[in-house]
């Protein structure tokens, strides 16, 4: 039998420069461990990429969580303006390959050969085009909201909350390509 040993790392530096955001990133990986029962279980490499994915996904909302109670407790910091409009602003599709988070693994030697979304799809034409469409409708819709809050002298912390909400509103399969948690995996905003 196989036990699962989640190795986490995560890069310790945030910082903001110009117009880019970079907030702490986790990285999983599963990493399957011999136990001393002498029966053996193999796990497939779909059911290793549903693992890794669940637990990136429990993760990032942990880390949105996270974020919203520092924006509240200090909803008007520059950090969180400058990340408000690096979220609305951000071009989903800029040398991605067709967008979202990529796994790589199966097109290393011994992998299957596919490319994939962190979420398991595979990417074709067809996942492509259906992601540079979401992609492009939310870029849409995200500036628009910025915008409008900006204008309205909203806080940047508020702001921000309102974007993760607007992603976490997206389609679950776009949601899944970018691996944005749903608004149930997280805390509202007020």
């Amino acid at each position: 039998m196989s036990a699962i040993n989640f190795i986490t790392t995560t890069q310790p530096s945030t910082s903001v420069t110009g117009r880019k955001f970079t907030a702490p990133q986790t990285f999983t990986v599963a990493q399957p461990q011999p136990t001393t029962n002498t029966s053996s279980v193999t796990i497939s490499s779909d059911a290793m990429r549903r693992a890794n994915y669940e637990q990136t996904m429990a993760e990032l909302s942990n880390g949105y969580n996270q974020v919203r109670a520092q924006t509240i407790s200090d909803p008007s910091s520059p950090i969180w303006a400058a990340y408000a409009e690096n979220v609305a602003h951000a071009d989903l599709t800029d040398g991605m390959g067709g967008g979202g988070l990529l796994d790589l693994s199966g097109t290393l030697p011994g992998g299957d050969g596919v490319l994939r979304y962190s979420s398991g799809e595979p990417v074709t034409a067809e996942s492509k085009a259906y992601f540079t469409q979401q992609a492009t409708h939310y870029r849409q819709e995200s500036i628009q909201l910025y915008d409008s809050e900006v204008a309205k002298k909203t806080p940047p912390g508020e702001i921000l909350h309102k974007l993760f909400d607007l992603q976490g509103q997206q389609p679950e399969r776009f949601r899944s390509m970018m691996m944005w948690p749903s608004t149930a995996d997280y805390t509202s905003s007020k």
